[in-house]
């Protein structure tokens, strides 16, 4: 399924865009789209603390992460290859340091730096 014919739905808290008592009332300022069409709202700042592939994106001269002018909320969106299951255990891990182990062959997670036989 490609991310222009998927129905968009949000990812589960603490990926839904739904105000999480635990942050401090900074809501997300960038979106990831999975593949399937599920949107993961995130911070940017940990997105480039987490991965020099964000860091380096977001260093870009106008580079908000938004090559395809996407907008939802008023937050950039990029659109990402895989699934929502994959990036919800990607995201588990570099957001909140427990993460849902990955299946063998499932998603590269090359854009969040993991490496090592678990992932």
């Amino acid at each position: 399924m490609s991310n222009e014919s998927a129905p968009i739905r949000d990812a589960p808290a603490p990926f839904s865009g739904v105000s999480d008592p635990n942050s401090n009332g900074c809501p997300s300022d960038f979106i990831l789209r999975s593949s399937d069409g599920v949107d993961f709202h995130v911070h940017r700042e940990i997105l480039k603390f987490s991965s020099d592939f964000y860091d380096d994106m977001f260093a870009i001269p106008g580079g908000d992460g938004d090559p395809n002018g996407l907008r939802r909320d008023g937050n950039p969106v990029l659109l990402m290859p895989e699934p929502e299951v994959v990036l919800l255990r990607l995201t588990s891990v570099r957001f909140r340091g427990r993460g849902i182990p990955l299946e063998s062959g499932v998603g590269s997670g090359k854009e969040f730096e993991l490496t090592g036989p678990e992932y």
